[in-house]
């Protein structure tokens, strides 16, 4: 879901949908707190020795886009979140 763009993409409403009727529940906040993870994972990936040029280059693009649709996860967690 990290290269998903923000709003829902044909892929968000069924992996969403199915992920709840499994019985799964989402928090307020979950989108945020996946994409702060996963925020971490990149700069974890960043930090490799071996980290090569293009995957530094679309490291800070998904950066960049998880900081231009922060706002956006919020509607997008209204819309899902079982609290």
């Amino acid at each position: 879901m990290r290269y998903e763009k923000i709003p829902i993409t044909d892929f968000w409403y069924p992996f969403i949908k199915s992920y709840q009727n499994n019985g799964r529940v989402l928090t307020k906040e979950w989108l945020q707190q996946a994409k702060l993870l996963d925020l971490i994972a990149l700069c974890q990936l960043l930090n490799k020795e071996s980290c090569g040029e293009n995957r530094i280059k679309d490291i800070k693009r998904l950066i960049i886009n998880m900081m231009e649709d922060w706002n956006i996860y919020d509607k997008v967690q209204r819309e899902f979140a079982s609290n």
